[in-house]
């Protein structure tokens, strides 16, 4: 499976201090046709940290959860990770002498629930969003400062903090605006406009603010096991079919 990328970078973190460099180290990946992830590239044996994606989020090479982990469970885990967070927030623009980061969290500050293996041992936020790790080609370093920031790539609207919902309809109250409401605020408000019990277990909170006649919230005990349903088994036609869409999507060598 080949991950795409963009073929033109944001603007990028500025060059990272010998201590970042020293952690998050990586060799750097081979590019065939386009750019791709290769874990298999990877020197696990001498990488304490890796980074999955792009943005935000770090994971240690831990004994015991990951497939070839050497940090050791327990006092090396902590002391890395805040010898890790120590550095981030020590990050500085060389251009303006400002924070590159404005915030760092350990996972579990964040995150809870039956799959916090699966979740960054690290969470941070750049500063500026536009702010980005990229992946260097060739021979280029793999993190390297954007040369003319003010002629960056820019996408705006991506990756912000603050994202905007609009809803319309019957039932909807006209000329509304809902202060403080967050993401996870939607799964629970379209369970209850459909008329739909809300698991007690669910994040976020229904919004109530823009409905004309609200109506009381209905909670129930969260389903223990997936509900399951016969499905026929696909032609031979329609999993060609279905390759061929997957293939031309990229998903598919």
């Amino acid at each position: 499976m080949t991950w795409h990328w963009r073929e033109r970078a944001m603007a990028l973190w500025c060059t990272l201090p010998p201590i970042l460099r020293e952690l998050l180290s990586w060799p750097v990946l081979r590019v065939e046709p386009r750019l791709r992830y290769d874990y298999a590239n990877i020197d696990w044996q001498r990488s304490r940290a890796y980074a999955r994606r792009g943005i935000g989020a770090l994971y240690v090479n831990l004994k015991g959860r990951e497939p070839q982990g050497i940090v050791e469970p327990g006092a090396e885990y902590e002391a890395l990770r805040e010898h890790i967070m120590e550095a981030l927030r020590n990050l500085r623009d060389p251009e303006t002498g400002e924070p590159l980061v404005a915030e760092v969290n350990r996972g579990e500050e964040l995150f809870h629930g039956p799959y916090m293996d699966d979740a960054p041992d690290i969470v941070f936020r750049p500063r500026n969003m536009h702010d980005r790790f990229i992946l260097g080609f060739a021979t280029d370093p793999f993190v390297r400062p954007a040369r003319k920031r003010e002629n960056a790539y820019v996408e705006y609207g991506y990756h912000t903090r603050r994202g905007v919902l609009i809803a319309a309809g019957p039932g909807i109250r006209s000329g509304t605006q809902i202060e403080g409401a967050h993401i996870y605020d939607i799964a629970p408000t379209v369970l209850h406009l459909l008329g739909l019990p809300v698991p007690l277990d669910m994040d976020g909170r229904v919004l109530l603010e823009f409905q004309e006649n609200p109506q009381e919230v209905r909670y129930a005990e969260p389903v223990k096991e997936a509900i399951t349903q016969d499905v026929a088994a696909l032609s031979e036609d329609e999993r060609q079919d279905i390759e061929a869409r997957l293939r031309a999507l990229g998903y598919l060598e």
